[in-house]
């Protein structure tokens, strides 16, 4: 039996060696993807990371692949997978939600962010975190508030003032 654990081993290695030569070869980090045949998407993407850690650490080797060169280039980039395909993407890319509603403010006194209205994982949890004061501060609320939305966040032992019929402060 081999001492190298399987994920670590030429094979499972060679599996992803192309993604790493890619990686290797370009000077400027580009966004890549590709759709396992072999595994699902999370195990690729994690076998895609032993991977890297293999080569560049030495537990394998190929000679297509300079290990100081690949382990400046691959500290750029973060896997991650949809569910069907794995994507390499530059970690200088934006991580882009399509419902990101959540405006965290840097300079507005005791404002610590404005969420909208629809946003009801946001509200919920700075709901949570200010009734439990880990948060100081107060929280604007742009947009309709539904009363049972409303009564539900004060469960969490905090107050929302109307400030007009769009706009609500929580503290």
């Amino acid at each position: 039996m081999s001492p190298t654990p399987y994920r670590y081993a030429e094979k499972s290695v060679f599996r992803y060696l192309s993604v790493l030569i890619t990686i290797q070869d370009r000077p400027v980090p580009n966004r890549l993807e590709f759709t396992p045949m072999a595994t699902n998407s999370e195990t690729a993407a994690c076998r895609l990371r032993d991977a890297a850690q293999s080569l560049i650490t030495g537990l394998t080797s190929h000679p297509s692949i300079d290990p100081t060169l690949l382990a400046e280039r691959f500290r750029h980039y973060r896997v991650s997978h949809d569910g069907t395909k794995v994507f390499v993407i530059p970690k200088t890319e934006k991580k882009q939600s399509t419902n990101a509603q959540v405006e965290v403010s840097q300079s507005d006194g005791d404002l610590l962010a404005r969420v909208e209205s629809t946003d009801l994982a946001a509200l919920t949890a700075f709901a949570l975190l200010l009734g439990r004061h880990l948060l100081q501060g107060r929280i604007e609320i742009v947009g309709q508030l539904t009363d049972e939305t409303r009564i539900e966040l004060c469960g969490n032992d905090i107050e929302i003032t109307t400030l007009n019929p769009n706009l609500y402060i929580m503290f």
